[in-house]
């Protein structure tokens, strides 16, 4: 008997929606990661579709607390050929969607405890 199952929802992804289009795995090497935190990004239609083919990169790439709002800056997200005219800023500062307790916590660690926030 095969390890696989013959059921296709197991293919499937899970009943969330949420599917991962990029990691930062150098930042485990780099880093010694004490947390975790999964937060939204707002972005513009070019960038999704160009996050849907993996064309995204880490590299410089850092976050940062401004005005009590979280940001990540440098995450390059290629252009998408085929937006044309209306395609978007590869290395523009985007917005982390997070709570304001939850960036206020990250916002006093960084503070008191010189810690870095990698996306």
């Amino acid at each position: 008997m095969s390890g696989k199952s013959k059921d296709k929802k197991s293919d499937a992804p899970s009943g969330d929606g949420i599917k991962l289009v990029g990691s930062n795995r150098a930042a485990w090497h780099h880093y010694q990661i004490e947390e975790k935190l999964e937060c939204g990004m707002v972005l513009v239609g070019s960038e999704v579709k160009s996050l849907r083919n993996h064309s995204v990169s880490f590299s410089d790439s850092y976050c940062r607390v401004i005005k009590g709002e979280l940001f990540v800056i440098s995450l390059h997200i290629a252009e998408y050929k085929e937006a044309g005219i209306s395609n978007h800023a590869p290395d523009r500062t985007r917005k982390l969607l997070a709570s304001k307790r939850e960036i206020r916590k990250l916002e006093k660690r960084i503070s008191i405890l010189g810690m870095t926030l990698v996306p």
